[in-house]
């Protein structure tokens, strides 16, 4: 009988010191889910970052192709106003008053023009910026399947740990 207790008591020892082990896996493997949760959280703050500068960018584009559409409709009434020009009866105008209309078409066209340069450049800008922020969420897209993989990874040892930690019990 006192064998038996002897023996007893080791099982209870060692099944303490096993339901012990397995509580200090599953908090470390608690911290490590927090952690992974954490950086997780963070990556899909820098996402939100992502979207909202692709957001604005496609607001500018649409603002560029509104822009584009009104130089377009300003040019089309500038030659209109030209083919005017040439078929009033140009001894009926004053020459002065017709060279001022002239220069003051002339003004509207260049600042058309100006316009239009800025807008480019503000597009070619844009597509720059929407290249980086494509590239920065594709690279942020791997890292979230890397830190996947390695919680999935980390998943399967603690379950391992778990399972042994039963068969040794």
């Amino acid at each position: 009988v006192q064998k038996r207790q002897i023996a007893v008591e080791e099982l209870k020892s060692r099944y303490e010191t096993v339901l012990n082990e397995k509580k200090k896996i599953k908090e470390t493997k608690c911290l490590e889910v927090d952690k992974v949760r954490d950086k997780m959280e963070a990556e899909l703050k820098k996402f939100e970052h992502v979207f909202d500068l692709l957001k604005a960018a496609e607001e500018k584009q649409q603002k560029f192709m509104s822009w584009e559409r009104s130089r377009a409709q300003k040019c089309k009434t500038l030659r209109e106003l030209e083919v005017q020009v040439d078929d009033h009866n140009v001894t009926s105008l004053d020459n002065l008053c017709l060279e001022e209309e002239k220069c003051n078409i002339q003004k509207k066209y260049e600042d058309l023009q100006r316009q239009l340069g800025e807008m480019e450049f503000q597009n070619k800008e844009l597509a720059c910026q929407l290249r980086k922020d494509d590239e920065s969420l594709q690279y942020s897209e791997l890292q979230l399947e890397e830190k996947i993989a390695e919680y999935n990874a980390l998943t399967r040892q603690l379950e391992y740990a778990l399972e042994e930690g039963r068969k040794m019990v």
